[in-house]
């Protein structure tokens, strides 16, 4: 299984955690894939199929909630879930050979440009 941790530029990356995994339908969070044997990492945005759905129809409608959804290159988004059912989700997610790729391939595109 690949290796990644929690991220966030919060003080506290326990709070946010318990948040998201409570709530994940309100937040997302920045995981750090750590790539097998070698000292590289790439960082991933991930939200669930509410948080997405919840920004999306904000846009549309009298109620509307927000002016734009921003949705980044290399999003990662999980079925709904909490808890550990949630983290269970995010670690086969994590584990896919096809997800490393993609964040590599995100982060050399993303070097790319601003090179």
């Amino acid at each position: 299984m690949a290796k990644w941790e929690y991220v966030n530029n919060s003080e506290s990356i326990d709070d946010a955690v318990e948040w998201w995994l409570k709530r994940p339908g309100t937040m997302h969070v920045v995981v750090r894939l750590h790539e097998e044997n070698t000292k590289r990492w790439y960082d991933v945005v991930v939200v669930t199929k509410a948080w997405l759905v919840n920004h999306i129809t904000g846009l549309t409608g009298s109620n509307q909630s927000v002016s734009y959804v921003y949705i980044p290159h290399g999003l990662l988004v999980l079925p709904d879930a909490t808890g550990a059912e949630l983290e269970g989700h995010l670690n086969s997610a994590l584990s896919d050979p096809g997800v490393m790729l993609l964040a590599k391939r995100e982060h050399e595109r993303q070097v790319g440009l601003s090179g």
